[in-house]
């Protein structure tokens, strides 16, 4: 499949799942934020997480992922109305979940001091002063992003390079979590746990219900 052809032609419904898809993910991070002033917050780190060592430069691939996202859900979502429904339904479930994992176990990890001044230090910087250490398990960013591979990983209009692709990005956001010292490990295997399940409950729910609800109409 070219990429390019297939991204001139994303249709209206996938365009909008996608930016339903965005502020179901705003809604769920910043509305558990609300919640968190007065929790106790649990930190989660093992040995593994502290010996990981903390690399700056990681920040660009933390936060260029946006575009992997976009790119990635344009093109899940665009495969067809039926694979954007059960898509959508495992994405909305699993931010959901999130959410209420962010209020009923909130944790939180440590930050080293920042010593350097270069770009990436103190980009870094910002993002830790914008962003505290809350909402963390599972990760969002680790949800989402292994979201934007199962989605597409057995579908036959798809490149095998690009599921490859988009596999290796996942996996180098993950590292890019823990090398910024946003989240720790835990947050990221369960995130990837969580993305399998619903991407699978998702399946069971469509086929079983709003499929049928559909073909009704």
């Amino acid at each position: 499949m070219n990429i390019n052809k297939f991204m001139r032609k994303i249709n209206f419904y996938a365009i909008l799942a996608v930016i339903i898809a965005f502020c179901v993910q705003m809604l769920t991070y910043w509305g558990a934020k609300l919640f968190q002033n007065n929790l106790v917050h649990y930190n989660l780190e093992t040995a593994f997480d502290k010996a990981f060592p903390l690399i700056p430069e990681f920040v660009i691939i933390y936060m260029g992922c946006y575009f992997f996202w976009i790119v990635n859900y344009l093109i899940i979502a665009n495969i067809s109305r039926e694979h954007c429904n059960r898509f959508m339904i495992g994405d909305w479930l699993g931010k959901i979940l999130c959410f209420v994992f962010f209020v009923t176990l909130p944790t939180t990890n440590f930050r080293p001091e920042l010593a350097g001044n270069d770009f990436c230090s103190l980009a870094l910087q910002k993002v830790w002063d914008a962003d505290s250490p809350y909402n963390l398990l599972p990760s969002a960013h680790c949800f989402i992003s292994w979201m934007c591979f199962i989605g597409l990983r057995r579908q036959e209009k798809i490149s095998l390079w690009y599921k490859i692709f988009s596999c290796f990005i996942a996996i180098l956001i993950f590292i890019s979590v823990m090398a910024t010292k946003q989240h720790v490990a835990l947050d990221i295997f369960s995130a990837v746990i969580l993305a399998e399940f619903c991407y699978w409950i998702s399946g069971k729910i469509y086929n079983g219900l709003l499929k049928k609800v559909v073909e009704k109409q």
